[in-house]
């Protein structure tokens, strides 16, 4: 008699009649913490915990971005005890104001909580780091079937890998390394409640693939404690995060209404935990919209800012590419627009201007600016103003000096430090100074002209400042947000946008490829004469008036 039985290739539900026997995952411990000995939290920009003598201060401190003691170098990191023994969680707790006691300090019971000194978020997102940097990795690889949820509970427990102060209380427990194209969907969900049910340290190593529903454990890394949600997930770079819609597959055979409606049920049951999975690990919405926009038979790999949005990414060393690629720039900066506010913003598009040797972008009807430059030493360094600093102060590293007392507004708000802007800067930086004290960023860079904006941006970066500009901008494709638009300040785009202007007797002031006052002004004068539109913004509309034919428009949008 026929067997059936219900399985998962990646995300797509398939019903198999008399199913192949699959190789079980493979469940190993991993002979080292590359987090650690790969120094991947060298460049890791927001921790940055004041000498916290985990293992001696002579050989573990971690001080404002930089290793002290071994000096922190690719593959040359020295073993310890937690290389071949169990996670010391006491280890967390040396210093006092990581106690909370339970009953008094003689007799009482040490916790991870809520102190005089630090919050309970900031105690857990610190235990995070400690699992990642020195617990033991458990790496789960190759396809998922079966029984696996089973197999991981009984490899951890035998080995005494369950790092927990109490039973479901797990906060420097170890590390799930994840390395597999997917698999059994029901059992990557069981999987992925084991994981979160003990709190366990998700990764996506170095050039690490998971796909599917391999995604959905790499999801339940995370913990909720006393309503605080504390993500516990980190991939560095280089992985690959892939997602596709669930999908159901019957073999050619005629089944019996009943056989259908359990087959039915089987599956809608199997598709609501996966999205209530989804929802419970606070992954980004946009991301579940992709992955059934996504066909089964597809993949959708979440580029490197979508990732950020949802794990700690390690990033690779910086970038030293000569000149810079603008699809990464634009996932850059819109990236860290959507984790300031939430949402893309087709502004950051409209706004990005690269030239040799800075760039910048911004939203010119809110509170962001993301820009960068090159250093002398040829390297690329970026910063960015939002929501979560200080504007008044941000604004003022952006401009990189002092405006005027006759900024009056500004100086009754700030009090800005630094040297005085030159003769020349002050009639741009008073106005700037002005409009960021009257609540309006945008608005203030939008008054400059696109060079003064660069000269700003140079300004500001000249120092020691800045985060260095990580590798994976070179290679970075459009985000999806952005596919279907039109970059018109693309140098190549902007120069037929010039020339086209230019045969239909509106003057752009010079065909460049970049577009300044005179090309806007051509716009305007444009679209008022072609298109009876007081707008001074270029779009599909103007180019077919000015002559391009829609399929020559059509090669000119992002993601064909």
């Amino acid at each position: 008699m026929n067997r059936y039985v219900i399985a998962a290739i990646g995300l797509a539900v398939v019903l198999i009649l008399n199913a192949p026997l699959v190789k079980a995952a493979d469940i190993t411990l991993q002979a080292r913490n590359d987090v650690r000995n790969e120094c991947m939290f060298e460049r890791y920009k927001p921790w940055s915990l004041n000498a916290l003598d985990f293992y001696g201060k002579d050989r573990w401190e971690y001080i404002g971005g930089q290793w002290t003691g071994d000096a922190c170098k690719a593959g040359t990191a020295k073993a310890h005890s937690g290389d071949t023994q169990p996670l010391r969680t006491e280890r967390f707790y040396e210093s006092p104001e990581y106690y909370f006691w339970r009953g008094d300090r003689s007799g009482g019971e040490r916790i991870l909580s809520i102190d005089v000194e630090r919050s309970l978020r900031l105690n857990h997102d610190d235990a995070a780091f400690y699992s990642v940097s020195f617990g033991r990795v458990i790496e789960i690889s190759g396809m998922i079937k079966k029984g696996d949820a089973d197999r991981l509970a009984q490899f951890v427990q035998s080995r005494g890998l369950l790092n927990c102060l109490e039973a479901g209380y797990c906060p420097v427990n170890n590390v799930i390394s994840l390395n597999s194209p997917g698999g059994n969907l029901s059992e990557a969900l069981k999987i992925a409640k084991y994981i979160q049910k003990n709190q366990f340290i998700t990764l996506l190593d170095k050039d690490a693939t998971c796909e599917s529903a391999c995604s959905f454990i790499f999801f339940a890394g995370f913990s909720e404690y006393e309503g605080y949600f504390h993500s516990r997930r980190f991939a560095h770079d280089t992985a690959k995060l892939g997602v596709h819609r669930p999908a159901v597959t019957l073999p050619k055979d005629t089944f019996s209404s009943d056989r259908v409606e359990q087959i039915i049920k089987l599956v809608d049951d199997v598709k609501v935990e996966a999205v209530r999975q989804f929802i419970a690990a606070k992954v980004d919405l946009t991301i579940l919209e992709q992955m059934y926009a996504t066909l089964s038979s597809e993949m959708y790999h979440l580029s490197v800012p979508e990732l950020q949005l949802i794990a700690t990414v390690f990033e690779s060393p910086p970038s030293r590419a000569k000149s810079l690629n603008r699809s990464g720039v634009l996932a850059l900066c819109s990236g860290l627009y959507r984790q300031e506010y939430g949402n893309p913003n087709a502004q950051i598009l409209q706004t990005l201007d690269v030239r040799s040797d800075s760039f910048v972008a911004y939203d010119p009807h809110g509170e962001f600016v993301c820009y960068g430059a090159k250093t002398s030493f040829g390297e690329w360094v970026y910063d960015s103003c939002g929501e979560t600093r200080n504007i008044g102060d941000c604004a003022m590293h952006f401009l990189g000096c002092r405006p005027s007392a006759r900024a009056k507004e500004f100086w009754s708000i700030y009090e800005p430090s630094g040297a005085n802007c030159s003769k020349e800067e002050t009639d741009y930086t008073d106005i700037f100074a002005e409009d960021v004290a009257r609540g309006n960023l945008g608005e203030a860079l939008d008054f400059m002209r696109g060079a003064d904006r660069q000269k700003a941006a140079r300004n500001a970066l000249s120092g020691d400042t800045g985060w260095m500009l990580p590798t994976w901008v070179d290679a970075a494709v459009p985000p999806t947000a952005f596919c279907g638009a039109i970059d018109f300040r693309d140098p190549m785009v902007a120069r037929s946008l010039q020339s086209l202007l230019d045969r239909g007797g509106f003057d752009p002031g010079g065909i460049d490829g970049m577009l300044g006052a005179g090309s806007f002004e051509a716009i305007a004068r444009a679209n008022r004469a072609l298109l009876n539109s007081q707008s001074d913004a270029p779009s599909r509309n103007l180019l077919i008036a000015l002559g391009m034919t829609a399929q020559q428009v059509d090669t000119l949008v992002l993601c064909q």
